[in-house]
């Protein structure tokens, strides 16, 4: 998959999971914009397991990890 394609699903998981109607680039922080919090992490996390069987573990989600749909991306390929 390239990274655009892995940007595209995670963006489409982050919407899905989350209540917000904030659009957002792959470099935006989704943390200070609103997009997600504590709890969109979470099912942010389960999503990305379920739907691209990303081997992430909870240790791996950190307020620098899920900030952007990047550096999203770039957890997902390091534990690929």
């Amino acid at each position: 998959m390239s990274n655009e394609e892995l940007f595209t699903e995670i963006t489409d998981i982050i919407k899905e999971n989350t209540n917000s109607e904030i659009d957002f680039g792959v470099d935006d922080n989704l943390l200070q914009n609103g997009t997600i919090d504590s709890f969109g992490i979470l099912q942010i996390f389960l999503g990305l397991q379920s739907r691209l069987g990303a081997n992430i573990e909870i240790e791996d989600i950190t307020e620098e990890t899920f900030s952007s749909v990047r550096s999203i991306g770039e957890l997902i390929q390091s534990r690929t």
